[in-house]
């Protein structure tokens, strides 16, 4: 690959140390793309509308959310890279025109109640984890408002969630346009104060802090909903990994009772692919925990380490083992649903004999049935919810995500063994609707296929990435097929 930078480092350089954390990486990639940002931007910027957007604002917000979401990036390529670029933009570009019309609407000097929260819009490629976190925030905001006096919850009830003007809700509230403007900044000023007190009646656990048998050593890495820290057995210095529910969803029933069943879950479900959990619990600051075995690489890493794929033998083991986990999970009546390079763990990296975990139950669904799992706690999911990454959803979790079945899990399988022969994604969109077409009705480019690749690894690809669930593989097929891929 010929060099990018002024520096000499090529494209893959500056994401590899990018993705190891060095900031001034990912500052030169941002430079790199500088040129095609800033020309993506004037094409969607609103110079037509006073007060709309400008490119110099779209930019600015774009880069910010790059550097924010940077590690949900799950490409290899310039032209991936390009692609997420572009999501964001087009994310930045509507945000900052619906913030346009709502300062029509605002009274002079009047913060809109989501101002600050609007910095955290959802963006393409955010996590299920992240987008479930949102919902919930706003589900904490009318319990919030709830607890504000009659007429500033009235106020706040009609403006923010109604989207009345202050003049509006004036005349529906028979009172002057001043009046309903003090409401409206009283109010916020309380809902503020209502969340900042939820915050700090719990705080995250402390390094030394004892968690059973285990102490906390250090913060090794931060989710959406929670996060990870390095511990160590208090008589025999092993290492594990202590996942924990950030504090601010502590709260919500839903993000607990989906930390509570993977816990659950991973505890009952002992087998070699499935991440092992030893313990779970809360901590004394009141957030549920769990000890995870220790596993800091994950296949992301390892594809980015590798150049973004692996040799066919690799490759048929980690689909033969992920398979073998899948069909432990679907004989217990769990669903993975989210099943991509950044939920694999990897426990053995070495050339020839890479074997892997998968990991992260957060969005497995429970089914019921004969030696189903039963639950820790009910989940209820809105029937219209996207649950899944949307580069490896199945067509009928697009459709449909509640109801998909086992086999969107094998076809979520495809689309990584694809990935991992291929060094790219089978379909690539720059926007959600144009990705979910790809998926629901074009055929996946298998002639991308090295020509090293075994025809009956080729057909089986076909098979898993068929857009009808019923002819695809099960998982019980896969391990009988792969095993001869490998010879």
């Amino acid at each position: 690959m010929s060099p990018i930078s002024p520096s000499g480092k090529t494209f893959e350089e500056l994401l590899r140390r990018s993705r190891a954390r060095e900031k001034e990486a990912l500052e030169e990639l941002l430079r790199f793309t500088r040129k095609e940002m800033e020309a993506w931007a004037a094409q969607k910027a609103d110079t037509a509308q006073p007060g709309g957007s400008r490119p110099s604002d779209i930019y600015q917000e774009t880069a910010i959310q790059v550097v924010q979401h940077f590690a949900s990036f799950q490409g290899f390529t310039q032209g991936e890279w390009f692609a997420w670029v572009k999501k964001i933009i087009s994310s930045q570009a509507r945000q900052l025109a619906r913030d346009a019309g709502r300062k029509k609407r605002a009274p002079a000097g009047f913060l809109s109640l989501d101002a600050e929260e609007a910095q955290a819009v959802p963006i393409p490629q955010q996590s299920p984890s992240q987008l479930t976190a949102q919902k919930e925030e706003w589900n904490q905001l009318d319990k919030n408002l709830a607890l504000l006096p009659a007429e500033q919850r009235e106020a706040c009830r009609l403006h923010h969630l109604e989207e009345l003007t202050a003049t509006e809700v004036a005349k529906r509230m028979g009172k002057s346009k001043a009046a309903v403007e003090s409401l409206l900044q009283r109010g916020l000023k309380k809902l503020r104060e209502l969340s900042a007190q939820s915050a700090q009646n719990l705080t995250e656990p402390t390094l030394g802090l004892q968690v059973g048998e285990y102490s906390i050593v250090r913060k090794a890495a931060v989710g959406a909903t929670s996060e990870l820290y390095e511990g160590s057995h208090r008589s025999s210095g092993a290492i594990v990994a202590v996942k924990v529910l950030r504090p601010k969803w502590c709260r919500q029933k839903e993000i607990v009772a989906r930390f509570l069943n993977e816990a659950h879950a991973l505890q009952e479900l002992q087998h070699p692919h499935l991440v092992r959990a030893m313990a779970k619990g809360t901590l004394p600051q009141g957030a549920p925990f769990m000890i995870l075995e220790w596993l800091p690489t994950d296949l992301h890493q390892l594809l980015t380490a590798r150049g973004g794929r692996l040799q066919i033998t690799d490759c048929s083991r980690v689909l033969q083992q992920l398979a073998s986990a899948l069909e432990s999970l679907h004989a217990h009546g769990l669903i993975h649903r989210d099943l991509k390079p950044a939920n694999v763990l990897v426990s053995h990296s070495k050339p020839g004999a890479v074997t892997v975990k998968l990991a992260d139950l957060g969005l497995a669904k429970h089914t019921v049935g004969d030696g189903a799992l039963p639950s820790a706690l009910p989940v209820s999911t809105a029937g219209s919810a996207l649950l899944g990454t949307w580069d490896y959803m199945a067509p009928e979790q697009w459709v449909h995500s509640k109801t998909a079945g086992p086999k969107a899990d094998v076809y979520s399988l495809g689309v990584l063994g694809f990935q991992l022969l291929t060094g790219r994604l089978p379909f690539i969109a720059g926007a959600q609707g144009d990705l979910m077409t790809q998926h629901l009705e074009q055929p996946p480019p298998l002639e991308l296929l090295p020509d090293s690749v075994p025809t009956p690894v080729r057909t089986l690809l076909s098979r898993m990435l068929s857009k009808k669930a019923s002819e695809r593989p099960t998982p019980r097929e896969l391990q009988e097929i792969l095993p001869v891929t490998r010879k």
